[in-house]
């Protein structure tokens, strides 16, 4: 090899040298860009502990923010660990010797699958599942009732995974939001229900708003009947009976 050539070797080496470190930079700087609009939309920081509802509720929360932003599964994974606290970014830290080295290939289902097994295993999933199928009105009114069902909604796959297979307990005949009025109507009161049924209303805010109206309308018709019924109650005399005069 000529001197020439050695000199172009070297030219050539440092290119690629160059190329490299300015791509890395590219990618740092893509990242923190990312990560500067992550904490624009005020994700909640996860501190671990046993509040295991929240825990689902924070993977929710996260991939709500990431529906709105364009970034990379590795992205993604660095701006949920980017908001762990305490006991939860302990053990991460422990947690990512799992997955290989190379943070571009950590995907978003790596880190939740592994994050739900330690903080919303399956055990917990399945009693909220059935919690779910078993919920009733009771004595909550509409709204709370509705509430706690949109709640415990984020626990049932079939209702937050369109095209996943159809629960045993469940029919989904007509579409997932029409099954999902249904098993809302079955677990109002008797007197709601009867009202609400016949209209056979299958969009589910529609539903509930319908069912709110009854409740509020009935509630104060039983006021102002509570009311009359005091009205026409007859009414003590102040005057004793004649027999009683004089008697000792």
């Amino acid at each position: 090899m000529t001197h020439r050539q050695s000199m172009e070797a070297i030219a050539t080496a440092f290119q690629r040298f160059a190329d490299v470190f300015e791509r890395q930079g590219q990618t740092r700087a893509e990242d923190d860009h990312v990560l500067d609009r992550f904490l624009k939309r005020k994700p909640s920081e996860f501190q671990g502990g046993r509040n295991l509802e929240a825990a689902f509720k924070w993977t929710q929360e996260l991939e709500r923010i990431f529906g709105g932003l364009r970034c990379t599964e590795a992205q993604k994974v660095e701006c949920a660990v980017y908001v762990l606290r305490d006991e939860a970014e302990n053990w991460w830290k422990i947690a990512r010797s799992r997955f290989p080295e190379d943070d571009n290939q950590l995907t978003w289902n790596d880190f939740k699958t592994c994050f739900l097994e330690k903080y919303f295993p399956d055990t917990v999933r399945s009693r909220k599942e059935l919690e779910f199928m078993e919920l009733k009105q009771g004595s909550m009114t509409v709204e709370e009732y509705a509430t706690r069902f949109e709640e415990l909604c984020l626990f049932y796959p079939p209702f937050q995974q369109p095209g996943t297979e159809s629960s045993k307990c469940l029919k989904f005949e007509n579409g997932l939001e029409s099954s999902k009025c249904l098993k809302f109507e079955n677990g109002l009161r008797s007197d709601i229900k009867r009202a609400c049924r016949y209209h056979e209303i299958r969009s589910f805010p529609a539903l509930v708003n319908k069912c709110r109206i009854f409740e509020e309308d009935d509630r104060a018709h039983s006021g102002q009947s509570s009311r009359a019924n005091q009205h026409m109650r007859p009414q003590h005399s102040h005057f004793k009976r004649p027999g009683n005069v004089g008697r000792n």
